[in-house]
Order: C-alpha cells, then sequence, then structure tokens
C-alpha cells in the first residue's frame, strides 16, 4: 500500500520498487563492513531527506518510506520512522496469523 500526495507526480510503483532497492543496497553495505541488523537508510537533500525503515515479520518484510522537510531534525523523523513501523509490524503481525 501507499500513501502519495495528490499534488505532486510521484508514481507509488516507482518509489516502491526504489524504496525496496534502497532498503537492499543499504543492508548489503552494512554487511559488507560488518554492521549487523540494519533498521533503515537516510539520504539526504538540499532541502530535506528520505528515510527508509525495514519492517520484519516472521512471514513478510516490507519497507516504509518517509519524506522529511529540511525543518525537521534527524532525531525526530527516525522516532517517527522507527514508531510507525513497531506499529505496522504489530498490525501485519496481527492479520498474518
Amino acid at each position: 500500500s501507499h500513501t502519495v500526495p495528490f499534488d505532486t507526480t510521484a508514481d507509488p510503483k516507482r518509489l516502491a520498487a526504489m524504496a525496496a532497492s534502497f532498503a537492499g543496497i543499504g543492508s548489503s553495505l552494512a554487511a559488507e563492513t560488518q554492521l549487523e541488523e540494519v533498521e533503515g537508510n537516510i539520504i539526504e537533500s538540499k532541502n530535506g531527506f528520505v528515510g527508509c525503515h525495514l519492517i520484519r515479520t516472521d512471514t513478510m518484510d516490507a519497507v516504509l518510506l518517509g519524506v522529511f522537510n529540511q525543518h525537521t531534525t534527524h532525531g525526530l523523523a527516525l522516532w517517527m520512522l522507527k514508531k510507525a513501523s513497531g506499529d505496522i509490524r504489530e498490525i501485519m503481525t496481527i492479520f498474518s496469523s
């Protein structure tokens, strides 16, 4: 599922594919540098940043992608992604059993 603002030209299917690739690249890069249990990645830009957080259950993996403007702190964004991911993981676990 996805939520994309109506006033944007973003393609939800392309965003989903890129988010999955981004998560995979981050996990591979972390593994190559001996980091374990990757939780997510961040891309910084001039006017904000994109963060992804991995959501893993026993039966399914997903990626939560968040887009934040330049006024959001990294700490707040990471907390929001982690909190939302936990809530989504709980829902996924309930509905997959």
